[in-house]
This record gives C-alpha cells, sequence and structure tokens, in this order.
C-alpha cells in the first residue's frame, strides 16, 4: 500500500476507514469532527506518504474513540496529550498495521522538535507525553525527553512529585476506557501539583529548598484550582484563538501564548504543507487530485428514458465489439514457466515435463468505463431548442444502461458541477456493479465546470479496476473552467494508458482538449456517435 502514489492511497484509506479523504489544493486540513481530511497535493514521496497515513490513522482513533469536547485552558491541552495516547493505543489494537506508522510520525515529530521546557507548563506537558508515548505506545524515541521534563519538574517542584505524575501515569493510562476517564486523569495530574506552584516561567535559585518544600507538600490531599485560577484560566481561554481548540497553543498564567507540545495533528498538517508549499504551481498541476464526492439524491420527479432505451439497445449489439481488449488467458502446459497446474502434477510420474501453464494473448471484453456527465450551469443553454443538459442526462444513462450486465464491462457514471457549500463539486449517480435508474440521472445544472477534478477523480477510480482496459467518456459542451488544469489532467490519464473519448453536447469545442470525439444533437445520435468514437481506437488494442 505505501507504493501507492498519494491519490490512489487516498483512495484506499478513505474506504478502508469510512473517512472522506481527498488529495487537492494547496492546504491540508482535518474536520473538527475528524470525518475528513484533506493532503495538500505534493510530489510524490516517501516522507509525504508516511505523513499522510499518520495523519491519518491518528484521527482515525479520535474519529472512533473521542467523545465531546476538550476542557478549556491547560486542562484542555492535558487532555488532548492523553486523549491522543488513549486513542492510538486503541487504533494499534483493532488495526495492528498501524502501530509503525504511527511510531514513525512520532519519532519524527520528536526528531523536529526535541522537549527542551522553558516554564513547569511545558514540562508536565511534555513529560506526558514522552512517558505515555515512550512506555504504553511503544514509541521509544519520545524516551530521551524524559530527563529533560523530569529534571525542570524537580527543581521547581520537587523530585517526589516528578515521580508521582510518573507513577499515576503507569497506573491510569492502561485503564482509561472514555474521553471522561482521560479528562479525569488530566485533573487528576493537575490536582497532583499546587497550580500556583506551576506558574512559574523558571527553576528557583534555592532548587534544594524547592525541592524540601514541595515533598513535605507532596503528603497533603491533592488539592483543586482556587477559584482566582479557575477564572484566570477561563479568562485566558478566551484570548486563545480558534486554532487552539485543535492544541496549536495556550496560555500561562499571565496570558502568554507557549507552545504546546504533543499537538500531533497541527504538527504533521504544517509538515505536509511545507512538502506541498516546495512544488511550483505549474508543477502541481501535473500532479494527481483525488477530490471529493458525494452520492447524488435520486430526483423524485418523472424521467423520460423511451428515447434513451431505444438508443441503448441501438448499441448493445455492437458495444462489445469496441470495447475489447487483450487478455493473457491460460492456454495449456509447457515444460517451464513461473507457475504450476497443480492439476497436471502427476505428469511427472510418467516422465511428461509439461506441468506448467503457459498464457498467450486472447482478445476479450474486459474494460471498466467512467462516464463523466456535465451538467454545469452552461449546459442550461438551448441553442437548438432543447436544454443541453436534457440531452447530456439522457445520453449518459442510455450509455450507461447499454454498458450494464454486458459481460467483462465495469461502468460508473459521475457528474460534475460548480461546488457548494454542502455539495462537492462532484456527484456519484450510479457505482460500478449498480444498475441504473432513470431519476438517477436527472440533474439540474448549476455553477461551474470543473472538468479536471472530474478527470482526476476517473483516473483514479479507473487505475483501481481490474479491467486492462480503462476508458474515460465525457459528455459535455466543451468549455471547462481551467483549459490548462484539464490538459494536464488528460496528459496525465494518457501517460498512464487510459483513454479519454468525448461526446460534445451540439458543439465541437470538445476536439481542443480530446482527438477522439464526436458531436450529437439529440440522444437519437448518440449511438453512431459512440461507434465513430471507440472505432478510432479500437486497432490501437486489438492487433
Amino acid at each position: 500500500m505505501r507504493n501507492m502514489e498519494l491519490a490512489g492511497l487516498a483512495r484506499t484509506l478513505s474506504h478502508d476507514h469510512g473517512m472522506t479523504i481527498t488529495v487537492s489544493g494547496d492546504q491540508s486540513f482535518c474536520s473538527a469532527d475528524g470525518a475528513k481530511i484533506n493532503i495538500a497535493r505534493m510530489p510524490e514521496t516517501a516522507l509525504g506518504k508516511q505523513l499522510m497515513c499518520g495523519l491519518i490513522f491518528h484521527e482515525t482513533g479520535h474519529a472512533n474513540h473521542t467523545t465531546g469536547d476538550k476542557p478549556p485552558g491547560l486542562l484542555g491541552h492535558m487532555t488532548n496529550v492523553i486523549e491522543d495516547i488513549r486513542v492510538e493505543a486503541l487504533t494499534m489494537v483493532s488495526r495492528p498495521g498501524t502501530r509503525y506508522d504511527l511510531e514513525k510520525v512520532a519519532t519524527y515529530y520528536a526528531e523536529k522538535h526535541p522537549f527542551n521546557p522553558q516554564n513547569s507548563e511545558q514540562a508536565l506537558l511534555g513529560l506526558v507525553m514522552a512517558l505515555g508515548r515512550g512506555h504504553y505506545l511503544k514509541q521509544t524515541r519520545l524516551l530521551e525527553q524524559v530527563e529533560s521534563c523530569k529534571v525542570f519538574l524537580s527543581l521547581t517542584l520537587g523530585m517526589a512529585k516528578a515521580d508521582k505524575v510518573e507513577s499515576l501515569l503507569s497506573s491510569q493510562l492502561p485503564q482509561l476506557q472514555s474521553t471522561r476517564d482521560s479528562i479525569d486523569l488530566a485533573e487528576s495530574l493537575l490536582s497532583l501539583i499546587q497550580r500556583d506552584e506551576l506558574m512559574t516561567d523558571q527553576p528557583q535559585d534555592e532548587g534544594p529548598q524547592k525541592q524540601t518544600n514541595s515533598s513535605s507538600n507532596a503528603s497533603d490531599s491533592p488539592q483543586e484550582l482556587t477559584a482566582e485560577s479557575e477564572q484566570e484560566t477561563q479568562e485566558c481561554s478566551l484570548q486563545e484563538t480558534e486554532e487552539a481548540d485543535t492544541g496549536t497553543g495556550y496560555c500561562t498564567k499571565d496570558g502568554t501564548n507557549i507552545e504546546d507540545f504533543g499537538d500531533l495533528q497541527g504538527f504533521l498538517i504544517d509538515e505536509l504543507d511545507q512538502l506541498s508549499n516546495q512544488t511550483s504551481p505549474e508543477e502541481k498541476d501535473l500532479l494527481p487530485e483525488y477530490p471529493a464526492i458525494a452520492k447524488a439524491v435520486p430526483s423524485e420527479q418523472p424521467f423520460d428514458t423511451s428515447a434513451a432505451l431505444v438508443s441503448s439497445a441501438r448499441m448493445r449489439a455492437r458495444l462489445p465489439l469496441l470495447l475489447q481488449s487483450i487478455r493473457n488467458l491460460p492456454t495449456g502446459c509447457g515444460t517451464h514457466g513461473r507457475k504450476l497446474d497443480l492439476r497436471k502434477v502427476h505428469r511427472i510420474a510418467f516422465g511428461n515435463p509439461n506441468i506448467f501453464q503457459k498464457k498467450a494473448p486472447v482478445t476479450a471484453t474486459n474494460t471498466a468505463v467512467v462516464i463523466l456527465l456535465d451538467s454545469s450551469g452552461s449546459m442550461f443553454s438551448a441553442p437548438q431548442g432543447t436544454p443541453l443538459y436534457k440531452i447530456a442526462n439522457q445520453s449518459a444513462f442510455a450509455l450507461h444502461h447499454c454498458l450494464y450486465g454486458l459481460p467483462g464491462i465495469s461502468a460508473t457514471s459521475i457528474a460534475f458541477a460548480g461546488q457548494s457549500d454542502d455539495t462537492p463539486a462532484l456527484q456519484l449517480l450510479c457505482d460500478f456493479k449498480q444498475k441504473p435508474r432513470g431519476q438517477m440521472f436527472d440533474i439540474t445544472p448549476r455553477g461551474e465546470t470543473p472538468t479536471d477534478q472530474a478527470l482526476w477523480h476517473a483516473r483514479t477510480a479507473l487505475l483501481h479496476q481490474p479491467e486492462p482496459r480503462k476508458l474515460i467518456m465525457v459528455l459535455t459542451d466543451g468549455y471547462p473552467d481551467n483549459p490548462s488544469k484539464t490538459l494536464a489532467a488528460t496528459m496525465r490519464c494518457r501517460k498512464d494508458g487510459i483513454e479519454i473519448a468525448a461526446i460534445g453536447i451540439q458543439t465541437d469545442a470538445v476536439q481542443e482538449f480530446w482527438e477522439q470525439y464526436q458531436v450529437i444533437h439529440d440522444v437519437n445520435e448518440l449511438p453512431k456517435a459512440i461507434f465513430e468514437t471507440l472505432s478510432i481506437s479500437l486497432t490501437h488494442h486489438i492487433r
């Protein structure tokens, strides 16, 4: 899996983990509920894949096991460090393969941000993170940070309390069952160490005396935060930005923002964005995307399929021939090869060495097809009386209906249009192996024409299909939002062995982007256009 490109890896992990994982744009981000993750486009590197996997597995743990919001202030940041440890442990149990990636990103984090605490708050957070991850999660690289944090705490609070922090973590971390348990443990740690002592920014000059005093206080019962310190914490949390909710920083007692140790999500996002920023815009246009897609809601209005079904029937007889490709199929046995035919091994006893499978190229119908339906606002136009989108919708349905059920052919249909607040640019109309219905294709046009995003998604979907021949059929009026990006996506598809054929709806503008094209003025012209378009490349696959 780690050998996949980012777009393919995003698709695999998205399906595997039940999350929306995309690769697009210039910024990486995670949604507040952890259900959506976007990775900025960047060149394929081992580091980029490692960071991406670590971020996804980390957020998967939160999405599956974290409930509710964290408290404000220092208590919230302590809770965040503990909850990260708890949910990653659960993720490793349910998915053992994630342990490798989570350990790698934790090690990378420790190497990039070695602990050098400047105050007791940092030292406490750093100690909790290092001990929890180092001992409990076996991310041993972080254990190197334990000593510096304990030394700082011992100088300000005494070694006894530093040891009690370690003892409390060792006993409680394996017992955590919920987010509420993580909050309780964070409260216990802060209660263990008096808040007024924790606010000391630098070690005291009288280290031994301080240690003696702290040791004597260690036997006292844990003290809750005073009303005054609680008020100051709340006032401080109000000064924090929205970023504080994801752990990017917190306030000390005097209102100073300081670095938050342990914000793995923020760190990984920053690192991914840095990798992305090292790539020029021109280079990014050539990098594969995996944009967001949502399942379209079928229309409740009647959809006249009569003309489409007639066209579908006219295409059904000839399409299998036009969608044939070369497959290497077993044809017999020989004296050498890479794979034994277990049914023929007995021949050895009779002196016959022909026990290895032989394969020869055989012509067969074995093609995966993605139908891309333009549903942009320009499809409302009706230069010859009938709106373009009605012709396009019926043509897409007719084509998919024809392909469905043909042996050796799998097809999916995707509509592309302008993105809105609650609807992504791409909508899945009918998936592979799903039976098409007319209402699925009754799409109302809207917005812009993100043809490049549709091509990128189609490319990734086809590369995950087993069929050797891969084909994209574009039904459009031929005017994408970004012509240069559309051409870049087209070039990459061709490089990967994917054909693109276009059907221009009452326009020949499609010829500016694709060599294989035909123009139709109504759905009745679709069969002839499809036959002529596919005939162009037939000899390339069958020789």
